[in-house]
């Protein structure tokens, strides 16, 4: 099982404001003399419809998603074991595809006006 993975999933949650990203929402596959983690799901934006909601989890006891700094980031990256470098490159590369992303399916007919 791979720590970057559950790294990257918390990065995620994060930069999304999945306020409502919890430890139940990691899945693990059994392989053959290993685990590995499951593909990611129930992946949503709450602040979107819960302004004031808080993180489920906290990083270094902050709970406000667009509220963390490299303070934050460096205490999960010295906790889970990564170097604050990789740490970095991780938030950048998240933040990066999901800016490609958004721009991508922002004007899927499945969204309403608001949501965009």
């Amino acid at each position: 099982m791979s720590r970057q993975s559950i790294v990257q999933w918390i990065i995620f949650n994060y930069l999304i404001s999945n306020n409502d990203a919890h430890a139940k929402n990691i899945s693990l596959i059994i392989i053959p003399k290993a685990l590995q983690i499951a593909p990611w799901y129930d992946l949503f934006c709450v602040k979107a419809y819960l302004s004031e909601s808080v993180m489920a989890m906290t990083i270094n006891d902050q709970v406000k998603p667009g509220m963390l700094l490299n303070t934050e980031w460096s205490a999960l990256a010295k906790l889970s074991g990564i170097p604050t470098r990789l740490m970095d490159e991780y938030i950048e590369a998240q933040a990066q595809n999901i800016e490609d992303h958004s721009l991508k399916i922002k004007d899927y007919p499945e969204f309403t006006n608001d949501e965009r």
